[in-house]
Order: C-alpha cells, then structure tokens, then sequence
C-alpha cells in the first residue's frame, strides 16, 4: 500500500511540475519559479522513485514474489493537543519531528489554530494576539518578540501553549501564545549552528548560533545571529479624486528596494536554588541599519508627469533586560526594562517637466519602558486557588521630526513631541475545581492609564481613568478525550508611539503619511466557546466586539490634490463566526491538518468626512500536510495551502488571496544534521488589492510583496558534549 502511495504521489508530482512549469512569471529576469521551484520538484521526484524501490519491501526469488512481513507491533497516536485548565498545549518536539522548522518562530506555522503570515501571526477568532515566553509578559513590542524568536534554535523550545483568555498573572489581556523554553541541567556545552540563504527577487543569507551550558545549580545561553536582507516590492495605483468639484485621474507606479543588515544577541542565566526557588536574567539585543529606495512614476492624466524618488536610512537599536524571580509556584516578582532608539534620514527629490522639488527630513524617537510585576497563589480550603498581583509600567518617549522643502522648513511636518505614560494595575482572581469535571476559573483586574503629552510647549492629557477588566474560564470535562471551553474577557489596546505623533512624512509627489495625535485606546470584549473532541479535533464559536476599533486608513483631499495615509478610530468593528481545526492521516505516510473559519464582519465609522457602516461575510481555509517519502532515510516533504476570501476594512474593499508553500527535510544524520529546503507563495497569490468606491474617493491599489522565495538552511547540533548523568527537570507599539 505504501509502495503504491509513493508511485501515485511520484505521478502527480510530475503533474504539479508541469502545472506551476507553464504558470511561472516571465515578468522578471529573475524567474524563480522556473529556475528553482520546479527542479526542486523535479528532484523531489527523483528521490521518490528511489524510494519506491527500497529492497525490504519485494523480493524476487525465482518465478515467485517473496513479501517480507513486519513483526507484529502495536502502534499509538499522540493526542495533538493536551488540554489544561486555561489554554491548550502542544508538544514542541513531537509536533514538529519532520518539519522544516529553524527556529521558534517557524514552530508557530505548526500549531493549529494559529494564522502565521510573514512576521503576522494570530489565533484564529481572537482579535488580540500577545507572544509571551514562559508566562510572562515584556515589555519589548510584538514584532520585536517576533524578531528574538527568529533568533532562537527550534530546539529550544519545550512546548506552546494557546491561551483564548488569558488570565491576569500573565501581565496580558485577550489571547496568547505562550512560549516555554526547554531548561535542562548536566548537558555541559551543546550548540545549534544554522546557515539559510533565501532567494526571493534578491538573496538574503543568515546565520544562527545558539550555545548553552548547564549544570545542577544553574544553565547559560547565549545566541547570535546575522542577517542580511534584500527586499524588493512594487506597487500600482489609479486614483479619480475629485478636488474642488473638479475631477482628476492618477495613474502611479512605485518600486521600493530595501536593504538592511541586523545583528541579534541574546544571553540568559538561570540559578536552581533549594526549596523550588529560581533566579533567572536575560538580555537581548537588536542593532540594525537600513536603507531604502522608493521610486515613484506618477501621471496627472492631461496634465503632467512626475518622477520621485525617495530614499531613507538610518540606525535602529533595541535593548532589553528582565530579572525574574520565582519561588516554588506560590510566588513570582520580576522587572523589565526596554530602551529603543531609531534614526531616519530621508532624501526625496521629484522632477516635474519644469521644476524639481527637493525634501529633506530627519525623525528621532527614543523610549524608554520598564515593568515591575508581583504575583501571589494559594491555596486555601478545598482546592480554592486564589490569586493576585499587581503591575506597574512607565514609558517615557521622545518622537521629533525636522522637514525642509526646497531649503525652507515645512512646519506642517516639523514637531517635536514628548509622551509620558503611567499604568499601575491590581488584580485578584480564583480557580477551583468541582467535583471531577468541572473546573472555574475568574479573576478582576483594575487599571489606572494615564498619558499626558508636550509639543511645543504645550501640555495636555491625552487620556486618564481607571478601567476595569473582568475574566472568566470554564472547563468541563465530558469524558477523558472530550472537553468543553468557555471564555470571556476583555482588553485595552493602544495605538503605536509614532502613529500618536504629529508627524507627516512624504511617501512621493501624491502621497503621504500623517500621525494623528488624537487616537483613542481600543476597547476589545471578547467571548468564546471550544469543544475538543477526541484530543485532537477543535471546534470554536466566537464573538468580538471592539469600541474605537483602530485603523490605517488611505484618503484623498478635497481640497488639494493629494492624499495620506492615517490611522483612526472606528466606532464599532464586530466579529461573529466560527472555526474548526481537523487532523487526519492516510496510511502511515500522510499527515495532515485542515482548518476553516467563518465570520461576520461589521465596520462602523467615519473617516474624516466619509460615514460608513458595512458588513461582511469572509472565511479561510487552510490545508497542511507532510509526507513521510523515506523513514530510514529520514526524508519528509510538507506542501501546505491557504486561501482567504474578500474582506473589508473600514471604506476599503480587500479581494480574496491565497498562499501556497512547500518544504522537503532531510535529516542524514539523525539529532545532528539537517537539510532543509523551502518555498513560499509559489504560485504569487499573496499580492493585496484593495479598492475604495466612494463619491470623492476612488481608487484601486495592488501591492506586490517580496513573498514568493525559495531558502536553503542547514543546521548542525553540536550536542551535549562531555555529558554526565544526564538528568530533565520539568520547570505592538514600537517604531520598529
């Protein structure tokens, strides 16, 4: 049966290659499809035949066929996922055993029920997603946590945990995927070494190292990674503006080529004390420069022609500390501490057919954030867990942009602003169990926010108050492979640093982008239902309700002939479906995973001078799967598929797109070498479009992404070298 398995997957393999052979871009020179894709398919199908004719499995022996049978055996399948009191937890190295996963963050594309897009990842039906490591919230943005878990081995990482309510002594409101680091001792020295080189429009090398050292008393980690990134992306526009009751015609081409060069380091230390107490310290860095180039061809129909190109570059540095303590699991107190500093110069020069137009512009920001937090559990009585805790954070920021246009300084994109935000917040909550299959959990937090503003001598409270956020959790256990969720919560989500700015910054002779120093925090209600059935399929129902719902929006003046970006608030954004994540196998040569969602959007608002309220029904599907060509050999491939239907935001209207990916592993020598090859968006269906239909604002926009890529890693683990009596203990509003 395998045999034939692997000879009708050899046969549509060689169709698939000459479906995507006849399909490949001729647009660029560069044409990846053909030049890497299909060899890589081609090569596949090679291995495959191979395979086909392992020698255990016939053996001619005179005229007759000789099988040979296996011994008899029993075989078990692992539950995909555990389900705990509070979140559903998977087991890292078993869910990700053949799979071209590097590094922690590759591991999130392998959790069901998780959505990961490029650097995006969320969970299905929750509108807020938080990534915390070990329990604990940082005060590091969710894309600087996105880039330290790029730089952090695979092997790292014990087990993950998706949290659709996540209680308060996290440090976290709404959902969360929480991330637990392996802590071993008596390892002595191992180490990962990892090199990837991605060819996508231009090519982008990286290199990992990851080294740890423990003993009994204390373990030490340390990693480096250098990456190289050349990125590519373009962008079409037609606009029909209508200024001053006259209407207009814009046709614009944009090509943007970036560059940066990033240096990562992370460093942790962790002292095991008698009595279950334990001390941990960690430091992580990001130094980064980067340069960009944007050229823009744009046409005023019957009018004139205009050409700009934009060019910015400049430094960016994050640092940040945490000290932890804990002790036993009654008490855990810490403090975290963030410094981020980003520099950008901008040189934009823009030729009209009889004059040029020269902007230059310099934008600092400088932060500083730090997090002191306690938490407390007891258990008092008949298994009445109580706990509590409180948290407070500070954050001191510093944005200021200096333009000049033609020489003469541009007042309305000159500022200099400072922010000071306090938040001090208590919490008390509970968790107990009834009888055998019952288990409530419920806690309140109240926090106090207050964020006072200075720009230009001028100082005012952005806002102030104490708000109140009420959680709840419910388990109940049907049998022991079925189990019913039920969450509620709420949140507060704040609008990033430098879109709160009164900056102004010149994207080409059309268009801009503007802060808006009045947006107001987000307020999220969140309800949700789970029903796990056999361990291993999740069937969700959920409702999310947002008041001040915040938006990047595109408008087109009516009263000059420009346009800008911004962010604003919605009144309302609703969200109502359903989901379902089903795994399945065929044979012992197939897994795979199938996952579906549904919902209902609603949008209610106005945009400067345009009121809408629109609904909208979207839904995904998602299919993953990993083909197992050869166990002896160590050989797995995955091909993966996605699409998502039209959508809306706010005035705009999002046509449907899918991805397609696939990666082949191979692993020559087991714990020690691998081999991993993988291509993304192979058939370019990521490209966004968008489309705006209003009286003065029409437009179509397509944006073409630097997605489809084809990368190369290999990995070697040094392991546990000079081990002795080997012994495992169990234990978003930045500018970058």
């Amino acid at each position: 049966m395998y045999i034939r398995f692997i000879r009708k997957y050899s046969i549509a393999s060689l169709l698939i290659s000459f479906f995507l052979f006849n399909l490949a871009d001729y647009k660029h020179n560069l044409d990846i499809m053909k030049t890497a894709i299909v060899p890589f398919l081609l090569l596949l199908n090679i291995l495959v035949a191979v395979n086909a004719q392992t020698k255990d499995s016939v053996i001619l022996v005179k005229d007759s066929i000789t099988v040979k049978l296996p011994d008899v055996y029993v075989t078990s399948e692992r539950p995909l996922v555990t389900v705990t009191d509070d979140a559903l937890s998977f087991d890292v190295p078993n869910l990700i055993r053949a799979k071209p996963v590097n590094t922690a963050f590759d591991i999130l594309g392998e959790i069901p029920g998780l959505v990961k897009e490029g650097d995006n990842v969320s969970i299905i039906g929750v509108p807020t997603t938080n990534i915390i490591i070990n329990g604990r919230r940082s005060s590091m943005s969710l894309s600087q946590i996105v880039e330290l878990l790029k730089s952090a081995s695979a092997s790292k990482v014990k087990s993950i945990e998706l949290l659709y309510s996540s209680p308060p002594k996290y440090g976290v409101k709404g959902g969360s995927i929480n991330i637990i680091m392996e802590k071993k001792v008596n390892e002595d020295l191992s180490a990962d070494i990892s090199l990837t080189g991605k060819q996508a429009f231009y090519f982008s090398p990286t290199g990992l190292v990851n080294l740890s050292y423990s003993k009994k008393k204390y373990s030490l980690d340390l990693s480096y990674s250098a990456n190289y990134n050349h990125s590519r992306s373009t962008e079409d526009m037609n606009a029909y503006p209508i200024v001053k009751d006259r209407p207009y015609e814009i046709l614009q081409e944009n090509t943007a080529v970036g560059r940066s060069m990033n240096h990562t380091i992370g460093a942790s230390a962790s002292w095991f004390m008698d009595k279950g107490r334990e001390v941990d310290i960690s430091y992580y860095a990001k130094i980064t420069d980067s340069n960009s180039k944007r050229y823009s061809n744009t046409l005023f129909v019957g009018i004139e022609n205009a050409e700009s190109n934009n060019k910015l570059s400049g430094p960016k540095n994050l640092q940040n500390v945490r000290l932890n303590y804990a002790h036993s699991k009654n008490l855990n107190a810490g403090v975290d501490y963030t410094y981020y500093k980003d520099r950008r110069d901008q040189y934009m020069i823009s030729d009209y057919p009889d004059t040029k137009q020269e902007v230059e512009a310099t934008s600092r920001q400088n932060i500083h954030l730090a997090n002191v937090f306690v938490n407390y559990e007891r258990v008092f009585g008949k298994g009445w867990k109580i706990n509590a805790g409180t948290n407070v954070q500070l954050s001191f920021t510093d944005n200021s942009s200096f333009t000049y246009q033609d020489k003469q300084e541009d007042l309305s994109a000159t500022f200099a602003q400072k922010e000071k935000e306090y938040t001090a917040g208590l919490y008390a909550g509970f968790s107990k169990r009834f009888g055998k299959k019952l288990v409530l959990s419920a806690s309140l937090s109240a926090e106090y926010n207050k964020a006072v503003i200075d720009s230009a001598g001028r100082k005012w409270t952005l806002w102030s108050g104490v708000n109140l956020y009420p959680q709840l959790n419910l388990s109940y256990t049907i049998d022991p492979s079925n189990m019913l969720q039920v969450n509620f919560s709420s949140d507060k989500k704040y609008p990033a640093y430098w879109a709160m700015s009164s900056n102004v910054s010149y994207l080409n002779v059309y268009s801009q982008v503007r802060g808006n120093p009045y947006l107001e925090p987000e307020r999220i209600y969140m309800a949700r239902a789970n029903y796990i059935l056999k361990k291993k399929y999740v069937f969700g129902l959920f409702a999310n309700h947002h008041v001040n719902y915040i938006r990047q929006l595109y408008y087109q003046d009516t009263k000059a002939l420009r346009a800008y970006y911004q962010s604003v608030n919605f009144d309302k954004h609703n969200t109502f479906g359903a989901m379902a994540v089903i795994p399945f196998r065929i044979g012992g040569a197939v897994s795979s995973r199938f996952v579906a969602s549904g919902l209902l959007i609603q949008d209610e608002g106005i945009f400067i001078d345009i009121p809408f309220d629109r609904k909208k029904l979207f839904g995904q599907l998602m299919l993953f799967n990993t083909f197992t060509l050869s166990k002896k050999k160590n050989l797995s491939l995955e091909v993966n598929a996605r699409y998502s239907a039209p959508s809306i935001q706010g005035i705009y209207d999002v046509d449907g797109n899918y991805n397609v990916s696939a990666g082949l592993v191979w692993n020559p020598i087991p714990k020690k070498l691998s081999v991993m090859l993988r291509g993304e968006d192979l058939l370019k269906g990521l490209r966004a479009k968008t489309h705006i239909d209003y009286p003065s604002q029409k437009s179509d926009m397509t944006i073409y992404s630097d997605t489809r890529s084809v990368s190369l890693t290999l990995k070697y683990t040094l392991g546990k070298m000079n081990r002795k009596n080997k012994k495992e203990i169990d234990s978003s509003r930045f500018g970058q």
